[in-house]
């Protein structure tokens, strides 16, 4: 591609139920069976030299008849040693004439 243009999309889409459940959508790295570490699994947009940088959106499906899917983040637990940690961190800027990133928890 040129300097200029866009990047490619990349969509992955599991099948539509017409009567029944749609699929599931799986992303998970193997487990690690005799030793070593499990693979990490990253989700990144890139960086924009010259404008804004991607989002990430994590979202449930609305229900129009019956319950909506719930978002859970979990972290793991250690039975040998420490259970993993979980940061939520907000975009600094050196900008002075702006602000950094906020954090939300609305109910």
């Amino acid at each position: 591609l040129h300097a200029s243009s866009t990047g490619g999309s990349i969509n992955i889409v599991s099948g539509s139920g017409v009567s029944s459940s749609s699929g599931d959508v799986v992303v998970r790295s193997a487990n690690a069976v005799s030793g070593g570490t499990s693979g990490s699994l990253l989700l990144s947009t890139g960086t924009a030299a010259a404008g804004n940088s991607g989002d990430i959106v994590l979202a449930t499906g609305d229900a129009i008849s019956g319950d909506a899917g719930s978002l859970s983040i979990l972290v793991g637990s250690g039975t040998s040693g420490s259970g993993g940690h979980l940061l939520i961190s907000a975009g600094e800027t050196t900008d002075t004439t702006a602000s950094g990133g906020g954090i939300s928890v609305v109910s």
